[in-house]
C-alpha cells in the first residue's frame, strides 16, 4: 500500500501531466536532480572501490 506520503519519503515524483509550463519545468528539473543524485551515488561507490583496491596493492 503506497500512500502519497510514502512516495514523497522515497522521492517518487508524481507522473501526472503538468498543468502549466512552470509545473512541467519543475517536473523536468526534479527528474534531472534524481538522475544526478543516482549518478553521484554511483561515482561515490566507484571511487570508494578504486581507493580500496589501490590501498590493497600498496600493502
Amino acid at each position: 500500500m503506497n500512500t502519497e506520503r510514502q512516495k514523497e519519503r522515497h522521492r517518487v515524483t508524481p507522473q501526472s501531466k503538468a498543468l502549466t509550463s512552470e509545473q512541467q519545468k519543475i517536473q523536468e528539473l526534479e527528474a534531472r536532480i534524481a538522475r544526478l543524485e543516482r549518478e553521484k551515488s554511483i561515482l561515490k561507490k566507484a571511487t570508494a572501490l578504486l581507493m580500496s583496491e589501490g590501498h590493497e596493492r600498496t600493502r
